[in-house]
């Protein structure tokens, strides 16, 4: 029966250096590896293009005065732009003056506003959206 180990056996070089075929094979288990461990960057970036914070002075202005708008008196933190079906989504946190409750507003990249939301402390995510008052349904 034919097998890689009958071929790399055979070969010239291997009758004329007994201890090549180890050898051999090291360096390809080695290519491998090299070669998984180059590829480990590009799928890091890629994770990273979808969620990523920002300072203040890195978000739009449009974007910017919406969220400030939405959030009042109270002070704007955490601003995250998040990639969805090619466009950033922005969004930031406040802690409502009101109700001292942590919200979260969401704009996308034109300034609209999408949705202000409850911060859900527990599960460290926003609870479900409270859409915008002239949001299409």
């Amino acid at each position: 029966m034919f097998t890689i180990q009958a071929v790399i056996t055979d070969l010239p070089i291997c009758a004329q250096h007994p201890g090549m075929e180890s050898h051999m094979t090291s360096r390809i288990r080695f290519s491998l590896l090299a070669l998984g461990i180059a590829c480990l960057p590009a799928f890091a970036a890629e994770e990273a293009d979808h969620e990523r914070k920002l300072e203040e002075k890195d978000v739009p202005k449009a974007v910017l005065a919406t969220m400030t708008k939405a959030a009042g008196t109270a002070k704007l933190s955490e601003f995250e732009a998040e990639s969805k079906k090619g466009k950033d989504i922005y969004t930031a946190n406040f802690t409502d003056v009101k109700s001292n409750v942590e919200m979260e507003v969401t704009v996308d990249p034109d300034g609209k506003l999408i949705g202000v939301e409850k911060e859900d402390e527990h599960a460290g995510e926003a609870a479900p959206a409270t859409p915008a008052p002239d949001a299409k349904k």
